[in-house]
């Protein structure tokens, strides 16, 4: 599945995406065929890669997530189903 994986077609278009810019990824210094997504992704899969556990939320308790999210107690990725 992630090699069909195309993070600007397959977001959905109300996800709002935020990441910090690199010069070097995808120079000859930095390759992209070198990211390791596809061994991360693989070894959180395993269980081989720990990760802290998802929160998930139901879009009705967006309040709920977001106290969560401001009180500093969320640990992990808070994620709002729509």
């Amino acid at each position: 599945m992630l090699e069909n994986f195309d993070l600007m077609d397959d977001l959905p278009s109300a996800t709002r995406l935020s990441f910090f810019s690199s010069g070097m990824l995808g120079t000859a210094a930095l390759p992209l065929t070198d990211a390791p997504l596809r061994a991360i992704a693989e070894g959180i899969s395993a269980g081989r890669t720990p990760s802290l556990p998802a929160r998930i939320f139901d879009f009705g308790d967006v309040r709920q997530a977001h106290a969560l999210m401001e009180s500093d107690r969320a640990l992990g990725k808070l994620v709002e189903r729509v």
